[in-house]
């Protein structure tokens, strides 16, 4: 495989007639969209982009959310030897103003009226270079579903013209059709989520694509029953790769988003799936809010049967010890517990997998307990995206896994992680300089600090440019502290403080669905801000925290701590696209709380 039109080879041979599954919106069924209904639409697609004059070299902009109509157009675009330059649906229109602007994106696709609207008012944002844009769908979903903030609109003059989706794909699909032209062409611009700074457009070839999903297959191989979840959004570059090995092993795929993904689980019984940490975190909290709402007979048992899947996991894993008594204990906890867990993901998972952000060892290991395989990997953007991965024969609970076979990682002398490849970008989008100082002499530097062990186990411990150090010149690494923190079912956020501080503090969300259960069985009936202030709710936490930390030294112990009424979100600027934190916008938001607390 070359470039990633050697998909579209591998589909028509395959013939699947349920290659892809969209739950149209009110309905609970899935439609199945057969592998010829998928190739005619990007002939036809691919023809209609020819028409409107995009040619090899072109960037295309789009903005939409997991719909067939997403790969349609992506394939189209190699078809044509252009690029796409896809965007979270949750972006400003400043942002979409920038990012359209930089990568000269003279056509972008958006998939309803919402995003049509964010990309008009980009022009009153200064964006200039549009000169059509091409509608999916008419209508508008609720806010919810297209958030991000709005700009005033730009006079109408100044706006490109608008077409339908059905007017693009209006033509015998018999265009011509030049290809990317090799496996070092552009496929991608993919704009970094900008938790500092401006996003930066990184440049993915065909051949970035081709060797990580070649990598992801060695390690993870798909089986031809398997039936994989689309979850994470498609401009995510992790779900767009993931996507990619699943078309090429001719496994179908089924689209959902975080939204309806209880019934999904249902309606589609899905076999893999990839996700990042919080999402499987809000999982397991919702499995244990139905836990607690039954009867105490049923809450015991299910602790019982976490004690005893824990044992049998770590056995699993060569941990511990396995006794004859605890093996017996989980035949019996299984079916009558831990099986009807896994019901709710629909019965089937084979591979859960993680990545995107760091996932708590606590959260894995329930994971594992209840009978399911979580397996974390890591990666970047800029590596298009997987360096390592845990698999099912080779996993270590705690690391991300070793490198794929064409990954090569290694450590830099301030414990930066380096890494080498054919999956490694071609570049940032007009950043000559930025990318000198990323890849150097070949090597990737990605910003996170890890460690390799004895087998060849990639750790992360943090961000490089996250680590604190305290005015008594102790280095902190944050990550660890946060994700112990949150690993409290009182605590649903947490970011730590304490960069030139005295101690290390913490600034923390509550699970309000949890906190207020109990506040109410207290006698505390007041709103959330309140509850962040009252001394039951304030021991309550303490004692969490003194819990949850007490395997980190004195100085990486946060001291104190504040509660914040509301959560961090991308809507408010909090948390990037992809779910990260971005910390100098959550600090300079609670300034006067961290002011308050070193003020004590």
């Amino acid at each position: 495989m070359e470039t990633l039109l050697d998909i579209l080879a591998r589909i028509r041979s395959d013939e699947r007639p349920d290659l892809l599954r969209v739950r149209p919106s009110g309905h609970d069924r899935f439609r199945c969209v057969s592998a010829r209904e998928f190739l005619a639409a990007v002939d036809r697609c691919a023809t209609g982009l020819e028409l409107l004059g995009v040619g090899p070299g072109d960037r295309v902009g789009f903005v939409c959310g997991n719909r067939p109509e997403w790969h349609v157009l992506d394939f189209a675009c190699y078809r044509r030897g252009a690029a796409l330059v896809p965007l979270f649906p949750t972006l400003s229109a400043e942002q979409v103003a920038y990012c359209f602007g930089d990568a000269g994106c003279e056509l972008v696709v958006v998939e309803h009226d919402g995003y049509l609207d964010r990309v008009r008012a980009a022009f009153a944002e200064g964006l200039r270079c549009v000169r059509r844009i091409v509608r999916i769908e008419r209508g508008r979903p609720t806010e919810r579903h297209h958030g991000g903030r709005q700009a005033p609109d730009a006079p109408a003059a100044s706006l490109p013209p608008v077409s339908e989706w059905r007017q693009l794909l209006d033509n015998d699909g018999a265009g011509r059709f030049p290809g990317p032209g090799g496996a070092d062409a552009l496929a991608s611009i993919i704009y970094t989520s900008g938790t500092t700074g401006l996003p930066k457009g990184v440049m993915l070839t065909h051949g970035n694509f081709v060797a990580n999903l070649q990598g992801l297959i060695a390690l993870q191989p798909v089986q031809p029953d398997d039936l994989a979840l689309s979850l994470l959004p498609l401009c995510h570059v992790y779900e767009r790769t993931a996507d990619y090995s699943y078309m090429a092993s001719g496994v179908p795929i089924a689209y959902s988003s975080p939204d309806g993904l209880s019934r999904d689980f249902q309606l589609v019984r899905p076999t893999v799936m990839i996700g990042v940490p919080r999402l499987y975190q809000k999982l397991r909290r919702a499995i244990e809010e139905r836990v607690e709402s039954s009867r105490a007979i049923d809450r015991r048992v299910y602790r019982l049967a976490c004690r005893v899947g824990l044992r049998r996991a770590r056995a699993r894993h060569g941990v511990q010890p396995d006794g004859l008594v605890n093996r017996a204990l989980y035949a019996v906890l299984d079916a009558l517990v831990l099986r009807k867990i896994r019901e709710a993901a629909g019965g089937r998972i084979r591979i859960f997998s993680a990545g995107g952000a760091a996932l708590p060892v606590e959260l894995n290991w329930w994971y594992e307990a209840m009978g399911w395989r979580l397996l974390e990997g890591y990666g970047l953007t800029e590596a298009a995206p997987v360096i390592s991965s845990n698999s099912l024969e080779h996993q270590r609970i705690g690391t991300v896994g070793r490198p794929l076979f064409n990954v090569q990682v290694k450590i830099a002398e301030d414990g930066e992680v380096l890494a080498r490849g054919p999956n490694v970008m071609k570049g940032y989008w007009q950043r000559a300089e930025e990318t000198a100082r990323t890849i150097i002499d070949g090597w990737l530097h990605t910003g996170d600090i890890g460690e390799v062990d004895a087998d060849g186990y990639l750790r992360i411990t943090d961000r490089k440019k996250s680590i604190l150090v305290t005015s008594t010149g102790k280095n902190v690494a944050p990550q660890p502290v946060e994700n112990a923190l949150a690993s409290s079912p009182w605590i649903e956020q947490a970011l730590v403080v304490g960069d030139g501080r005295r101690f290390i503090a913490a600034l923390l969300v509550p699970d309000f669905a949890r906190l207020e259960r109990w506040a109410g069985g207290q006698g505390i009936h007041t709103d959330r801000a309140a509850l962040c202030r009252d001394p039951r709710v304030i021991e309550l936490i303490q004692q969490e925290l003194d819990r949850v930390q007490e395997d980190f030294a004195e100085y990486e112990r946060a001291r104190a701590f504040r509660l914040v009424p509301e959560p961090f979100t991308v809507d408010n600027g909090q948390m990037t696209p992809t779910l990260k934190l971005v910390r100098h916008r959550i600090e300079h938001d609670y300034s006067d709380l961290i002011e308050e607390i070193y003020a004590d």
